[in-house]
């Protein structure tokens, strides 16, 4: 059985695009002027590029010592992150300080603008492991390169200044910590000459000096328990402040220093000390030096954790309120766990000195006294170095960023007109053909003969192609040798092949509509017929409309009307024309009831009769559709072939006269598509496709062919 699904060709799209060029075309062509329209009228903007690097160091303030073997100590200098470096470049901050600095350059250089404009034109990017890309776009090309340029210059100043802030803010603390240092020493030798001189005790024995050694450690155990109760404190209490602010519906930031880091590094610097003091009586192995060291490390660890800078919110609603809280209540239990380590702590400072009571008195006294003096003298000696280092590095650091690319031109953003006009045109060429494709879906005409035989089972016969205007209609004796009348001639030899099997000699032309060239049709096939050798007898039973005594030159004024009332016979109205071989019976006197007449006796006594005077007769009626006429006729003749003009009847008009024709029992022989639009290479491919194309293919003769059965 053979499938009704169609198969489609590469040939199809061309001719569809062949078809509907000009519309393709002028999409095309609006899509181009669109797109250059808007090439031209979006507004001109330039983008400069500047990169700064950054020199990425661990983050933390540590006590500097000699004895790391590196001069300035073991520690590393802290830093802020890569990514909120990038983030404090796109700040109202630093877009006010640009502002400022190009208003107050050399008169050609000075770029009258304010901190929003320059804030909204910058954008900063990482470019990983050390490098920010700034981005400057603008409307003029020199403002893009001003503001780039005095973005990346202004940040440098920042970070150096940043620095700068850091090494005299540890400057100042390290000034406060000497001024009480040196004077806990003028108040502990007072103490220790006073003591002597009281008591008269100038040595102190092994005993007391291990005795207060295992205080100081304790007491240092206890500062340093006291020193993180601090920074916890402090972080309770701007966590309760910010949760304040939450509650106030208010959402601005701002970035302040974490006060974490100073409690840090004051715990740092502790603990330093401490080790120092211990290292001057003990080797590396004992005990209290291991535990001190390890102190140190892990408030190094810490510090390299801690961001040097926090965002400080005005407020914070949903989520952020809800985070806050609980940080408070997590800081509030790790204040409680504090405190009780620093209870415990005094616990065992109190049975240390429990133990320490058989020592004597004076003795104990003095050794604490020395002890206290010797850590306070090592303190004072290691503030001094390292507040040398602080006041050299004050004045001479330059901070860790410095531009590695300053801006000298600007790239243009605005899209090219040129590559604005291509690809709009070729998009809109690519829209065109789809919306052609969109448009040949939706169009429900008949086109071609798949549009036919792809959902009616009708046999396709041949084509005509659409004459010129002005050019004879009765083509095939005006012009024998065009394509028209070639098609005919092909026409014929399709009819004859399709007889093979069922011979038959009358044959009913119609249409679905009017207008479709059913008697051109008709006529030129009677021709070629006549052409052929055969003897032809072509009757006009449109007795509405007449027009074919008018294409053969006969007369109409009596005709078939006349023979069905009785008034003539067929020798009476029987005309000859100018084609050989082919003779006319014309409508005659246009009568009040056709569809009568044709469906009479008469009518079918006169077909039966006309088999007598031809070897083919071939009626031209009315279409099928808008009159009965021709559906009358259809049961009453051999063969019945359907005219469809392509372009013009829909596939539901063309379905619907096959239903006629087959409900009253018509034998349909096949259609005929007219008026085709076609170039000769699609004619002759149209012709191909339907002999080869099939799995069992019609028989079908190539245009010229003059075959015969």
């Amino acid at each position: 059985m053979q499938s009704n699904t169609p198969r489609f060709d590469v040939r199809d799209y061309f001719r569809i695009a062949q078809k509907r060029k000009w519309f393709i075309i002028l999409v095309g062509l609006a899509a181009m002027l669109i797109g250059g329209l808007y090439a031209i009228s979006y507004p001109k903007s330039y983008r400069a590029t500047a990169l700064i690097l950054v020199q990425q160091r661990q983050a933390g303030v540590v006590w500097l010592t000699p004895s790391d073997g590196r001069g300035r100590g073991g520690g590393d200098e802290g830093t802020i992150a890569l990514e909120t470096q990038a983030s404090m470049i796109m700040g109202n901050q630093l877009a006010e300080k640009v502002a400022a600095a190009l208003k107050e350059k050399r008169s050609g250089e000075r770029v009258l603008t304010d901190a929003q404009e320059v804030q909204s034109s910058l954008t900063a990017s990482t470019m990983q492991p050390d490098r920010i890309r700034i981005e400057a776009e603008s409307p003029i090309e020199r403002n893009a390169i001003a503001f780039a340029k005095e973005a990346a210059d202004q940040f440098v100043i920042m970070n150096t200044e940043f620095k700068r802030a850091q090494d005299r803010k540890a400057r100042e603390y390290l000034e406060e910590q000497l001024e009480r240092t040196q004077e806990g020493l003028a108040q502990i030798s007072d103490q220790i000459m006073e003591f002597q001189n009281r008591t008269g005790v100038y040595t102190d024995d092994a005993g007391a000096a291990s005795a207060v050694e295992a205080m100081n450690r304790y007491q240092a155990a206890r500062a340093d328990a006291l020193a993180e109760l601090a920074a916890v404190e402090a972080q309770l209490q701007l966590a309760e402040s910010m949760l304040s602010r939450a509650k106030a519906g208010r959402s601005k930031t701002q970035t302040v220093p974490n006060p974490t880091v100073s409690v840090l590094q004051n715990q740092l610097i502790t603990a330093e000390v401490t080790l120092a003091e211990l290292r001057t009586r003990y080797t590396d192995s004992h005990p209290a030096i291991s535990e001190t060291k390890a102190r140190v490390t892990a408030l190094k660890d810490q510090i390299k954790t801690t961001p040097p800078t926090i965002e400080v919110p005005y407020g914070m609603v949903g989520t952020e309120s809800a985070t806050l809280a609980e940080r408070r209540d997590a800081l509030l239990a790790q204040r409680v766990e504090l405190q009780a380590r620093i209870r415990a702590i005094e616990n065992v400072e109190r049975q240390v000195n429990a133990q320490a009571a058989g020592i004597p008195a004076k003795q104990a006294a003095l050794s604490q006294l020395r002890a206290r003096s010797d850590l306070l003298r090592q303190t004072h000696e290691r503030i001094l170095e390292e507040l040398e280092n602080r006041r050299l590095s004050e004045e001479a650091k330059s901070g860790t960023a410095m531009v590695f690319d300053s801006p000298t031109r600007a790239v243009s953003t605005s899209p090219s007109v040129s590559r604005g006009l291509l690809f709009a045109g070729v998009l809109g060429l690519v829209a065109g053909i789809a919306l052609a494709l969109v448009l040949e879906a939706l169009d429900d005409t008949v086109h071609t003969p798949e549009d036919i035989t792809r959902e009616i089972d009708i046999n396709f016969l041949g084509m005509v192609p659409l004459l010129d205007t002005g050019v004879n209609e009765l083509i095939t004796v005006s012009a024998p040798k065009s394509p028209p009348a070639e098609a005919y001639r092909t026409l014929r030899s399709n009819i004859n092949f399709g007889l093979l099997e069922d011979p038959a000699s009358m044959f009913l032309i119609t249409s679905a509509g009017s207008g479709e060239g059913k008697t051109v049709t008709a006529s030129n096939i009677a021709v070629v017929f006549a052409q052929a050798g055969q003897s032809v007898i072509v009757v006009d039973t449109d007795l509405r409309r007449p027009t074919l005594h008018r294409l053969l030159h006969g007369d109409s004024s009596r005709g078939l009307t006349n023979i069905l009332v009785g008034e003539a016979s067929i020798e009476d109205v029987l005309q000859d024309t100018h084609v050989e071989g082919l003779k006319l019976i014309s409508s005659g006197p246009l009568p009040p009831n056709p569809a009568e007449m044709l469906d009479s006796d008469p009518m079918r006594r006169l077909i039966q009769d006309l088999k007598e005077y031809a070897d083919i007769v071939i009626f031209d009626s009315p279409p099928a559709i808008v009159l009965t006429d021709a559906v009358v006729l259809s049961s009453k003749v051999e063969r019945t072939i359907l005219v469809a003009e392509a372009g013009q009847v829909t596939k539901e008009a063309f379905g619907e006269a096959v239903r006629l024709i087959r409900n009253a029992r018509g034998n349909l022989l096949g259609v005929v598509l007219n008026k085709l639009r076609l170039s000769a290479s699609d004619y002759y491919y149209y012709y191909y496709y339907y002999d080869y194309s099939h799995e069992n293919p019609r028989v079908i003769a190539p245009p010229g062919a003059d075959t015969e059965v």
